[in-house]
């Protein structure tokens, strides 16, 4: 008398239903690559939320979603949409966990929304269905690589000056945050009045990204102060400046 039991299949598109092993073998392979595209384009923008962290994401998903169905096939009972609908709250409190809100605005909502997408994806490889999911990972990413900076470059912009007051080295610190924010500086200048610290920057931003420069700069123990005022026309030396960059 035998008790083996016979090997359970899975379901993948265009392929049919196949071993479970070898389907197993396919969809973690399929979910380590999208998560891992997506990852790697939010690791080169410098994001929290990175290759790691997203490959993590698409494959729990994804075992999740492939478990609930084998256990299913295997005892007749229970519904697996159930569990997709457990992934899709509980991945929100990720999601939460990359908000950032500061004086100036919110930070984070791109990453969280992308933490998201990145979960809807293993959900969707871990039914069966990876080419779909890839063609949905090619969306997120022409949504992150084209359409993103897109907008950022229709919004508004102002040139601006901006004035850092403190004490240290607040250029390596305030520089980072303008690298962040994708500022365009036209001139720095540094004055050091009674150890007191001012860095004056002269530089083209968008209104959303001034008011993210300026909660960011506040939150520093360094920095005292943090003001600026629009600039009507660009300084001569900052004119000469930016020349210089294009040419």
């Amino acid at each position: 008398m035998s008790f083996a039991q016979p090997v359970p299949e899975i379901y993948i598109e265009l392929i049919g239903p196949i071993n479970m092993y070898l389907g197993m073998g396919i969809l973690i392979a399929t979910t380590v690559l999208l998560g891992g595209l997506v990852g790697w384009e939010r690791e080169m923008r410098g994001k929290a939320a990175g290759i790691k962290t997203n490959i993590l994401i698409c494959l729990g998903s994804c075992l999740y979603t492939v478990t609930s169905l084998l256990n299913i096939q295997s005892a007749s009972l229970g519904d697996p949409n159930r569990v997709a609908a457990q992934v899709v709250s509980g991945i929100g409190f990720l999601g939460a966990g990359a908000i950032i809100q500061g004086k100036g605005g919110v930070s984070g909502l791109t990453t969280a929304a992308t933490i998201w997408t990145v979960a809807a994806i293993g959900v969707c490889v871990g039914y069966g269905f990876p080419l779909s999911a890839a063609l949905f990972t090619m969306t997120v990413l022409v949504v992150l690589r084209i359409l993103e900076p897109l907008f950022t470059r229709i919004e508004p912009h102002d040139n601006v000056h901006l004035v850092v007051e403190g004490r240290g080295d607040l250029a390596a610190e305030v520089e980072g945050v303008l690298q962040l924010s994708e500022a365009s500086i036209f001139h720095s200048l540094k004055k050091v009045i009674d150890k007191r610290v001012e860095m004056h920057y002269y530089m083209r931003v968008s209104v959303k990204h001034l008011r993210y420069i300026e909660s960011e700069l506040r939150q520093m123990s360094s920095i005292r102060k943090v003001h600026h005022q629009k600039l009507t026309e660009i300084p001569t030396f900052a004119a000469e400046a930016d020349e210089d960059k294009t040419n």
